[in-house]
């Protein structure tokens, strides 16, 4: 059988065909058409986004089968598909069969069309090592187990991605959290630190909006691997996300992957209300001996009580507008940290 590519793009690529015995006397002829390429060209130093944009159609008139044929795209080492693609054209699947290559592939019968932009698609990726400055050529492949293409010559979907040996201000190397009781240790390093001025702790309880919690100033410029910690003392209770975001001597940023936390102190019953406050917040849930500490945004005490009520009111009329940490503590373990908004 006839396939969609006479001649691979590149050497050494394997793709995977279906049999096409008992089809010898029915297989349809099939125009398909697919250009495309790795846009954005040239990408300084690593951790750069770009997309894989491909357009394919069937000028033929053949309804093409579901799950007949795949698309295959392929970057070499040095970039990273996207986990998941949101937006993928409905009708397909997007499959991650490596860090470096994806399969696109028709869940429900594609009709043909006349050979314009029918079906699009732009898979996101980015850059993920510092690469010597060369050009690459990304790779499309296609299998049709049912179908012969009269035109392959019509097929052009190749593009080059240069990537330049530039590193960014920071390459991060690992980065961790872990609990130890009430708190979280949030460990990172870092490959390669060029005119790095500090990094940002940010935390989340959502994954998804973050917050500055610490700024920890850089070890300097160098290219061996740097060790950092912070130890978040008032974590959130539940999961906490946490991030790295570099700042160099310019003002520019790069942002490390996320690290999550677990925190689980075992106190469920404690909680704080009215939240956000006006004049007193309360904290419920308490028993025998406890310390309640109240912390500003620098980390400062600025209340303390000592209490054996179950329910204890704390005095946030004379407090500025803001958010405010909450910690409970008995005897030298801290069993609870939570927030609250103070409101005018």
């Amino acid at each position: 059988m006839k396939s969609l590519f006479g001649k691979m793009i590149c050497a050494g690529a394997l793709l995977c065909c279906l049999s096409d015995a008992g089809f010898a006397q029915t297989i349809p002829q099939a125009d398909l058409f697919l250009t495309g390429g790795p846009n954005l060209g040239t990408y300084p130093g690593y951790v750069s986004p770009g997309s894989y944009d491909v357009t394919f159609s069937n000028g033929s008139g053949v309804l093409l089968l579901p799950h007949s044929f795949a698309i295959s795209l392929a970057l070499p080492s040095g970039f990273e598909f996207a986990q998941s693609y949101p937006g993928c054209p409905a009708g397909w699947t997007y499959t991650l069969t490596s860090p470096t290559s994806v399969l696109l592939e028709p869940i429900v019968a594609v009709a043909g069309f006349a050979p314009v932009g029918i079906v699009s698609f732009s898979v996101p990726f980015r850059t993920t090592g510092a690469v010597a400055s060369q050009t690459y050529q990304g790779q499309i492949f296609q299998y049709i187990p049912m179908y012969t293409d009269p035109n392959q010559g019509n097929n052009s979907p190749t593009g080059t991605v240069s990537v330049m040996g530039v590193p960014l201000p920071v390459a991060f190397g690992t980065v961790d959290a872990g609990t130890k009781g009430c708190e979280v240790n949030v460990d990172w390093t870092t490959l390669n630190e060029l005119h790095n001025d500090y990094f940002s702790v940010e935390r989340s309880n959502d994954g998804i909006r973050f917050e500055s919690v610490a700024k920890i100033k850089s070890q300097g410029s160098g290219s061996e691997e740097r060790r950092y910690h912070y130890t978040d003392a008032h974590p959130y209770k539940g999961r906490n996300y946490y991030r790295i975001v570099q700042h160099d001597a310019d003002g520019k940023t790069t942002t490390s992957s996320v690290a999550n936390a677990t925190v689980d102190c075992g106190l469920s019953l404690i909680d704080l209300f009215p939240n956000p406050a006006i004049d007193v917040v309360n904290v419920r849930g308490m028993q025998g001996d406890n310390t309640v500490r109240v912390f500003n945004a620098l980390g400062q005490v600025i209340i303390e009580e000592a209490t054996d009520e179950a329910v204890h009111p704390v005095n946030t009329s004379g407090l500025a507008a803001g958010t405010y940490h909450l910690q409970v503590v008995k005897g030298t373990k801290i069993i609870f940290n939570g927030k609250f908004v103070k409101a005018e």
